[in-house]
């Protein structure tokens, strides 16, 4: 379990069984956990992230932007991961292989949602 009350900077690939990042967090690379991920303070992805937690959820609390434009993946084929976002969202597209929930303050560049059967 990994828990961060302050930022989180990611250059590698990250590895957990739950985590929980209560300021910014600042992707540039994959997550993978078997529980939940929840990111609390805006995140923002800089190069195109997937992001994976079983059948799990990953939380997104204060919106998700991309430094330019970047690409998300919750889950793969295997894990069916689930998608809860709120806030404005920037990204090039989200590709989500779970259940989803989104809930959208503003939309700047928002061109794709892809939702795989589950």
């Amino acid at each position: 379990v990994v828990t961060i009350n302050g930022n989180l900077t990611s250059k590698g690939d990250v590895t957990a069984n739950k985590i929980t990042v209560a300021g910014k967090s600042f992707l540039g690379a994959n997550v993978t956990t078997t529980g939940k991920q929840t990111y609390t303070g805006q995140a923002t992805l800089n190069a195109d992230v997937t992001m994976l937690a079983g059948t799990n959820t990953v939380i997104f609390s204060n919106g998700i932007n991309s430094n330019p434009n970047f690409s998300l993946q919750i889950g793969d084929g295997t894990n069916k991961t689930n998608l809860e976002a709120t806030g404005t969202i920037n990204l090039n597209d989200i590709t989500v292989y779970g259940k989803y929930l989104i809930i959208m303050q503003s939309c700047s560049t928002f061109p794709k949602l892809l939702v795989c059967p589950i």
